[in-house]
């Protein structure tokens, strides 16, 4: 990675607290046609970090992890906060009700740590939008866009 190559640099966690609301919804796509709906402050993440794969893992959670289903039925939210453990690892948990593990999944090596300083955890919430064909629509944003 050249230094001086400015779509490489490192994003800074502090700037995702600017983000208030949407503008444009965006899809993140899985195979089968499966997908979720980011938000603006998600969406920039995704692509500012280079981390398709943590939209990635968390869609796949939400539509193939039994221990999430069980709690998908209730059409509430579910909280995911991102950790960096030791090296280039990352843990990401999900939440149920803020506060009640679900379930953990730690990615090794990531790719995270080359875009983003991580000085601190990213959280994700995901809340169902409402019904689509085929089952729930689901919605990640940021905490500071609800």
């Amino acid at each position: 990675m050249d230094d001086n190559d400015n779509s490489h640099a490192k994003l800074d966690l502090s700037t995702l607290r600017q983000f208030r609301g949407t503008t444009i919804p965006h899809r993140h796509y899985l195979p089968l046609g499966l997908s979720i709906v980011l938000t603006d402050g998600c969406h920039f993440l995704r692509e500012k970090a280079h981390c398709h794969w943590l939209f990635d893992a968390i869609a796949s959670h939400l539509f193939f992890n039994p221990k999430i289903k069980k709690y998908r039925k209730d059409l509430v939210g579910l909280f995911w906060t991102l950790t960096a453990l030791e090296g280039s690892a990352v843990k990401l948990t999900c939440l149920y009700d803020t506060d009640m593990v679900i379930d953990s999944q730690t990615i090794s090596p990531s790719d995270i740590g080359d875009y983003v300083l991580m000085t601190e955890p990213i959280h994700i919430w995901t809340f169902p939008s409402g019904r689509k064909e085929g089952g729930i629509d689901w919605v990640a944003l940021l905490p500071s866009e609800n």
